[in-house]
C-alpha cells in the first residue's frame, strides 16, 4: 500500500526518523520504529517511522536533513509505502 502525504517541517536535528498519525501507521500495517520508504520526484530515503496522535491524518513529519535529501518543503507531497527488505522477500518465497 502507498500513501501520499503532506510535509510538515519537524525541527528536530538527527535524521532518519518521521512522525505520522498513529492511524495511518495502523492502515499501512506497519510496526512502531519500523523502515518506511519516502518518496518524492527528487528520490526516496528510508526512515524510521513512529506514531503521534498529533500529526494529521494527511500529514507526515519529517527532520532537516531527510527533507533536504527529499528537496521538499513544508506542504509538499511525498509517498510512503512499507519498506520490505531482502529479508522479508526471502522469507515470503519459502
Amino acid at each position: 500500500m502507498v500513501l501520499n502525504l503532506k510535509v510538515k517541517e519537524s525541527p528536530i536535528t538527527k535524521n532518519g526518523v518521521a512522525r505520522i498519525h498513529r492511524d495511518v501507521l495502523q492502515q499501512l500495517g506497519i510496526d512502531i520504529g519500523k523502515n518506511i520508504a519516502v518518496s518524492c520526484g527528487n528520490g526516496s530515503i528510508l526512515v524510521h517511522i513512529y506514531a503521534d496522535n498529533l500529526i494529521e491524518k494527511d500529514t507526515i513529519s519529517l527532520r532537516p536533513g531527510d527533507r533536504k535529501k527529499l528537496r521538499v518543503r513544508s506542504g509538499d507531497e511525498v509517498s510512503i509505502a512499507p519498506f520490505i527488505g531482502f529479508k522479508e522477500r526471502f522469507q515470503k518465497m519459502f
